[in-house]
């Protein structure tokens, strides 16, 4: 351990220093009204990013252990733990912590036993992987050392990164990112149905109203591992986010292993500070999604079929397709579209490789892709007797779901226009995404490719005629392309896996740079490209306009349930308390301005994560609930929805006008809800508590014999709730 120590300080010294002088920057940019928030980056990277890192010690601990069992040709496994063993284990190791958590999940055991089951599965990791570490110690590269002309300039450049992935990953969900809206997708379902899980303290599976419930939800399973972890549903969203950045590194560590692999030109760490240096990564890496888990398992599989070129066996063999089939797997347990940009791309590269004969392993990779898809699979059965809902509705039924439901659902996910029509798309959502004109009004719009695809295509090419790597890399990339055109709805962030193949020819292209240029080129020119996630961060959130406070809400949880303002409210004399309800958020409303009987049902709000439990009944744009049942009855006479929905047990809607609106447009929404005009008609012949600062409209069902009042300005309650304490009306 000594010898690799000395031999990693030279990366890993002038890393730490960069990764705490960029939270230090990135923390500081608060807004002109804020503080600088490194303190509280540092402490949530000790309670929280404390907990991700458990996660993935345990993960490294099982993948260690496993990896030395899956060897091919191997009649003496070495006796220490190379850089390509821990790239590996990590990948592998996540793969089956991911299925674990899923299996136990879907048993309940998270939810119904309490914290020790998640907490004995991390353990356990953690003792493995010191025991494996105090028998195999770790050996560096030391005849790979960087030479010439500034090698602590890369590290310093990935440490930058990492510094600000740390930062971004702290903030409260919700703040960050203006191109996915604040990370929509996390507040609707990615930590939504961990949460809801937990407290119903149900199994994992099926949630009524939502559909992304359907899904493996490998992903999901882990946050409610880390959520149980961190002991809070809500504290642990940050957990999660860190789980994500963890993941983010972990994805460039095997990039930089691959590129050394695969010898296509450049340093290692070039090719990992390339992958890092895409604002697209940093983005989905800093935020509780799903989408980095398929690179990571792609770089890991990929470098799994170089080694076993290059190992005694002479080429893949069982074990080591059983690793790619776990990593693969995994990939499409994380997120079902890795089928068609991690699996894909992983035949090509093997047939590349390895030539057709690798394709007799193809039998055992699927029974290792059912193992582990098993969970998922059983789950569904039992719920909606389709083993792939909402997939595959012709051949294995629709459950419950209407022919409407299910084409506009296959019609939101696939694409929009004819073939030839979506090609130029190619340019504008990957070759050059960001410049010129945004598609559509009030789109955010900027490089969140950078210029990885034109410099790593352009690599690849000098690579082609003497490397079949860089043919397996640009058949790689063909084949997503392919299928993005093809069974995707044409999204710039679905093409995020090409981002491996992609690190690898920029590395190659910049060490092109450094033969004619200069030694250093390639250094200097990967640090320069890693300033783009940073140009990104610093535009931050995109609220109509740029705010320049990224960090505003660094740990700011409770100011997204409300509470901070329900503490100031309790405090404050009438005029701050108006100043205060004319800022407040809709959790606020819901969580301390509702009696305890209150029964809300969402209309167009899909984002429950920071409610109280039971507050809200949502429904996703997909599904159909209370609301469509009563419209369904009534469909020309939205007057007479309120009784209807009152004599069903419920108080309060509440109603998201500006998403009800997109999903119209989008042509993704109920039909019924489309025919007529009902929001203003609602609105006035009921109460409205208030219209809320982030756009939401909440709405008291009255009888129809009750005084009704006007829709208020400005946030301001109707109906007297400025009393001389915080009540509860």
């Amino acid at each position: 351990m000594r010898g690799f120590l000395k031999a990693a300080a030279p990366f890993m010294l002038p890393c730490l220093v960069a990764f705490v002088v960029a939270i230090a920057f990135c923390a500081s940019r608060t807004g002109p009204e804020g503080g600088n928030a490194t303190l509280e980056v540092l402490r949530l990277i000790g309670s929280d990013g404390s907990v991700a890192l458990f996660w993935w010690i345990g993960a490294l601990g099982v993948g260690l252990a496993l990896a030395r069992l899956l060897r091919d040709g191997d009649t003496e496994p070495p006796a220490s733990t190379s850089f390509d063993d821990l790239a590996v284990g990590l990948a592998v190791g996540a793969a089956v912590m991911l299925w674990l958590d899923s299996v136990l999940g879907s048993l309940g055991a998270f939810s119904s036993i309490g914290p020790a089951v998640p907490w004995i599965l991390t353990a356990a990791g953690g003792i493995l992987l010191v025991r494996h570490l105090g028998a195999f110690p770790l050996l560096a590269d030391a005849a790979r050392e960087p030479k010439g002309a500034a090698p602590w300039l890369v590290p310093v450049a990935i440490g930058a990164v990492a510094g600000l992935l740390a930062t971004a990953a702290a903030s409260a969900p919700g703040w960050l990112w203006s191109s996915e809206f604040g990370g929509y997708d996390a507040l609707s379902y990615h930590l939504v149905l961990p949460k809801h899980w937990l407290e119903a303290k149900t199994a994992m599976g099926p949630v009524a109203g939502n559909v992304y419930s359907a899904l493996p939800g490998f992903v999901e399973s882990a946050f409610a591992h880390a959520m149980v972890l961190r002991g809070s549903a809500i504290e642990g969203a940050i957990a999660c986010q860190f789980w994500a950045a963890i993941a983010t590194l972990a994805a460039a560590f095997c990039v930089a292993r691959l590129a050394r692999a695969l010898g296509l030109g450049g340093e290692p760490a070039v090719a990992a500070a390339c992958f890092v240096a895409v604002p697209w990564v940093v983005v989905t890496g800093t935020l509780a999604y799903n989408d980095i888990v398929p690179c990571l398992m792609l770089a890991a599989a990929w470098l799994v079929i170089a080694r076993a070129r290059d190992g005694a066996a002479g080429g893949l063999g069982v074990f080591g397709c059983v690793s790619v089939a776990l990593c693969a797997a995994a990939a499409c347990g994380a997120k079902p579209t890795a089928l068609f940009f991690t699996v894909i791309p992983l035949a090509v590269i093997a047939v590349v490789h390895e030539g057709p004969r690798v394709l007799r392993l193809a039998p055992i990779a699927l029974v290792v892709a059912l193992v582990v898809l098993a969970p998922w699979f059983a789950r569904n059965v039992i719920a909606y007797g389709n083993p792939v809902f909402p997939f595959a509705t012709g051949l294995f039924g629709a459950a419950d779901w209407t022919e409407e439901q299910i084409s506009v659902f296959a019609n939101a996910h696939g694409p929009d226009r004819p073939f030839f029509e979506r090609l130029p798309l190619v340019g504008r959502e990957w070759l050059w995404h960001g410049l010129g004109e945004p598609p559509a009004k009030g789109e955010p719009w900027f490089p969140q490719w950078s210029v990885l695809p034109i410099a790593g295509l352009a690599g690849l090419a000098l690579c082609v005629r003497r490397s079949r790597a860089a043919v397996a890399a640009l058949g790689a990339i063909a084949a997503m392309l392919v299928a993005w055109m093809l069974l995707t709805h044409l999204k710039s962030r679905f093409l995020l896996p090409t981002a491996v193949p992609l690190a690898l020819g920029a590395a190659a292209l910049l060490a092109f740079a450094s033969a004619h240029l200069h030694p250093a080129a390639m250094r200097f020119l990967a640090a320069a490209l890693v300033a783009m996630p940073f140009v990104c961060y610093l535009r931050e959130p995109m609220r109509g306009t740029v705010t320049h406070a990224p960090a505003a809400l660094v740990g700011q949880l409770n100011m997204m349930t409300g509470t901070t303002i329900a503490q100031d409210f309790e405090q404050a004399d009438q005029e701050t308390r108006k100043r205060l309800l004319s800022q407040a958020p809709t959790p606020f409303w819901i969580n301390y301005m509702l009696p305890d009987g209150a029964k809300v049902l969402g209309v167009g709000f899909a984002t429950p994560f920071y409610l109280a439990p039971g507050r809200v009944e949502i429904t996703t744009v997909w599904d159909r609930g209370a609301f469509d049942a009563v419209v369904a009855d009534a469909p020309t006479r939205p007057e007479s929805w309120s009784a209807a929905l009152r004599a069903k047990g419920y108080t309060h809607l509440l109603i998201d006008p500006v998403m009800l609106s997109r999903w119209a447009a989008s042509g993704w929404l109920n039909p019924q809800l489309s025919a007529v005009p009902w929001v203003d008609p609602i609105a006035r012949s009921n109460r409205v508590v208030a219209g809320t600062i982030d756009g939401k409209l909440l709405i008291a069902l009255v009888d129809a014999a009750a005084p009704v009042a006007e829709i208020p300005a400005s946030g301001e309650p109707a109906g007297g709730l400025l009393g001389p304490k915080l009540q509860r009306p």
